[in-house]
């Protein structure tokens, strides 16, 4: 008994170590993802089970890398400017923060981040288990009207982004406008353009013939679909991408735990509910955390009014922004707007991994899974009851 325990225990920190490698490597190399090292990981499964790895051992490995993954993705988009697809949103912050010296300090808010959203998530499992396990089975009560939950989020992700776009040279002309302005409906319909896209493209996906070199049932293309998008779109950014990196301040200090508790709980509670629906990922959970940020801190304190402007923080535009940072370059003081940025990196920090733990702990609750990683692992363990693996 003891000398199987020891044998579970020494397989599960070699997993540990593996993990923490792997992802190393997929949060720091732009356009190597976890869901890379999942797909490989269960192409090798019966290779690897045949020389004596067990099938729980590959799962801690990619558990491990997709939770290492979140801590370092940030790095990336702070200091190569090439984004991880969870971290696109903080590109414009930061590069606000490379512009203005300050990139270090973006990287150890991503940190702290993350840390908390780890921290805050895990006890939240427990009651999220109650919830939605057996005991009061939320889920099963919800589940029939998850497409709609699906389809008001969309709606208001889409109605509430603030994009400005040029409508089309012959529309100008024929309607008489001027070419040079911006419209937040054209803004609106490119968004709504691109959101059919994206669901054509996951009929299409899920339509596709399949089948599974490991005589996995239900296969489909969905994991490499996932590896193509996650990898080619950022490789083929890093080619057309030519940086030059200004002297920052080398101050990597984590910043104090208490001012990012509220922001960072509050990413714990919307990675919990994006765990539970499908297609929701980090990125919508950010933009609701950072819509309920922004109204709690008017409430408080009133909207941050810029003197030399007149303008309220919120109608800056992007350009407006980044001239802003680059003002910044001339002095070493911080402005609210650069601890406006270290703010929306330590959020989505904490969201992106708060949303890594809470799929995994919906992926034990409901059996359903909600990324490419616990794709992976519930195909290694259909494959493991099953016996298919072997």
């Amino acid at each position: 008994m003891l000398e199987a325990f020891l044998i579970s225990f020494l397989w599960l920190v070699i997993a540990l170590i593996m993990g923490l490698v792997l992802g190393s490597f997929t949060g720091l190399i732009p356009g190597f993802h976890v869901n890379n090292v999942a797909l490989i990981l269960l192409a090798l499964a019966p290779l690897l089970l045949s020389v004596g790895i067990p099938l729980s051992a590959v799962a801690a490995i990619i558990i491990a890398t997709g939770t290492v993954h979140t801590f370092l993705n940030y790095i990336p988009s702070a200091l190569i400017g090439t984004p991880d697809a969870d971290t696109a949103l903080s590109l414009l912050p930061g590069h606000r923060m490379l512009l203005s010296g300050n990139a270090p300090k973006g990287v150890a808010y991503s940190a702290r981040g993350s840390q908390l959203g780890l921290l805050l998530s895990i006890p939240m499992i427990i009651l999220i288990r109650i919830a939605f396990g057996p005991e009061m089975g939320l889920y099963e009560i919800l589940k029939s009207q998850v497409p709609v939950l699906i389809l008001i989020i969309s709606l208001i992700l889409i109605l509430s982004d603030s994009t400005r776009l040029r409508w089309p040279t012959w529309l100008c002309k024929l309607l008489a406008r001027d070419q040079n302005s911006k419209s937040r409906l054209a803004g609106i319909i490119a968004i709504t353009a691109f959101f059919l896209l994206c669901g054509g493209y996951g009929v299409v996906i899920f339509s596709l013939p399949a089948k599974s070199p490991l005589d996995i049932a239900d296969s489909s293309m969905l994991m490499p679909s996932l590896a193509g998008l996650f990898g080619i779109a950022n490789l083929l950014d890093i080619i057309a991408t030519k940086s030059v990196l200004p002297p920052q301040r080398q101050d990597w200090r984590l910043p104090p735990s208490k001012p990012l508790i509220k922001p960072c709980l509050l990413s714990s509670l919307a990675g919990a509910i994006m765990g539970v629906l499908p297609g929701m990922t980090a990125s919508q959970a950010t933009v609701f955390v950072m819509g309920a940020k922004s109204f709690l801190d008017k409430q408080e304190e009133g909207e941050y009014v810029l003197v030399s402007s007149g303008k309220k923080w919120s109608e800056l535009s992007d350009k407006e922004l980044m001239m802003m940072a680059l003002v910044e370059t001339q002095g070493d003081d911080e402005n609210k707007m650069i601890e406006q940025d270290l703010q929306v990196i330590a959020i989505l920090s904490a969201v992106n991994t708060a949303v890594t733990v809470m799929v995994l702990g919906f992926l034990y609750i409901i059996g359903r899974s909600r990324s490419g990683a616990t794709i992976a692992l519930q195909m290694i363990s259909v494959g493991e009851s099953s016996g298919s693996l072997d």
